[in-house]
């Protein structure tokens, strides 16, 4: 199991009701679980899994008053730094300038910092990163890409051809069920 998989083998095989002796699609399986947990975390733009702990990120900052942390998601806030000079050398800043961003967090995760008085180009967060755990429906959404992949249905994925414009449309790597299932977890623009 990958670290950023966000389900396992015997999670995708209750799904499909696969007898327990039949494991001769498992290690595919487990290849389709890491591929489907990165087209997932790419769609949504969110960092699903690893959670990791302490760890420091840098951003470009342009100003405005707003860092988006995409496609991080931020658990907890433990510092914020800047730096002029490309990270040569760090500034704290402190703790007032900074707000976690949205308010309050619906998921347990910020996206975005709001910042106030800070003109460094260069920001190092520091904090706990990634959901600590895989919600729920997320893992089932990886599950059900997996088993519809597995199939080769290919009816369960939007329509590829236009009648209206006679031309073929770009294939998308989720099913749209799956695409509905993590509308809610789509960070947006």
């Amino acid at each position: 199991m990958a670290a950023i998989d966000l389900t396992n083998v015997a999670a995708v095989r209750a799904f499909t009701q696969t007898p327990e002796e039949d494991v001769e699609q498992d290690a595919v399986t487990a290849t389709l679980i890491t591929a489907a947990s990165r087209a997932i975390m790419a769609f949504t733009e969110r960092e699903f899994a690893p959670a990791t702990v302490g760890t420091a990120r840098e951003f470009l900052y342009s100003g405005g008053g707003f860092l988006s942390l995409t496609p991080h998601d931020l658990r907890t806030l433990t510092s914020v730094e800047g730096s002029a000079d490309d990270g040569a050398s760090w500034e704290a800043i402190d703790a007032f300038r900074v707000v976690r961003f949205p308010r309050p967090a619906p998921h347990g995760v910020f996206t975005g910092l709001r910042l106030s008085g800070v003109t460094w180009p260069l920001l190092r967060v520091t904090g706990d990163w990634g959901f600590a755990a895989v919600p729920e429906d997320v893992a089932q959404a990886c599950a059900l890409t997996v088993a519809i992949w597995l199939r080769r249905d290919v009816s369960a994925f939007s329509t590829t051809f236009n009648v209206d414009t006679q031309s073929l449309e770009r294939p998308e790597s989720l099913p749209s069920a799956v695409r509905g299932l993590l509308s809610p977890y789509k960070r947006m623009a």
